[in-house]
């Protein structure tokens, strides 16, 4: 994809920088799938010193393919054996676009978002800016080393300031995923 196309996205996907949390929870709720409701976990620190970085941690699955993770818009999700497509939704997945990554850029005054990975099999630090020429530089490693427990986490690099007041994040999460939560 041209970098012109990536930071147009990367800028222009959701308007309001709130939504960008919105859907890094359903990306992180989707990979959460597998593994029993009593492990389901989602962690979120904004203004992490020393750089005022954002951090959104979950426990899920990590990046299964990192090839298919690496395409913008692949046209399905797969969750393990679970599988939504424009074709043919699954209920149990809620996001199937393959483009919020991008909105990470936005949130990051320097454009540079870092993701540690554990899928129990690799591990893996890919790190994402508009300017890599293919927008990713990855890293293999010891799943362990990559991440203490099987999950995502997610750096946002110098988070752009007042992006979104901390009382007004939980009040919108609470109300966006009230059913999902209460499950």
């Amino acid at each position: 994809m041209d970098l012109e196309i990536v930071k147009e996205l990367a800028t222009n996907l959701y308007r309001n920088p709130i939504a960008v949390y919105r859907e890094d929870i359903s990306n992180a709720l989707d990979a959460m799938i597998p593994y029993p409701l009593i492990e389901h976990r989602i962690e979120i620190f904004t203004n992490v010193s020393p750089s005022g970085d954002i951090i959104i941690e979950d426990w899920g699955t990590g990046i299964e393919d990192y090839n298919t993770f690496k395409i913008i818009s692949p046209g399905e999700k797969v969750i393990r054996s679970e599988v939504s497509s424009s074709e043919k939704l699954n209920e149990k997945i809620i996001g199937q676009k393959g483009m919020s990554k991008l909105s990470f850029l936005n949130l990051s005054q320097t454009g540079t978002v870092e993701f540690y990975s554990n899928n129990e099999k690799v591990g893996m630090k890919v790190i994402m800016t508009p300017t890599l020429k293919e927008g990713f530089h990855e890293e293999f490693m010891n799943s362990e080393v990559a991440l203490h427990h099987h999950g995502v986490k997610v750096v946002i690099k110098h988070a752009k300031r007042s992006i979104v007041q901390e009382n007004k994040l939980k009040d919108y999460i609470s109300k966006t995923f009230a059913i999902r939560i209460a499950k």
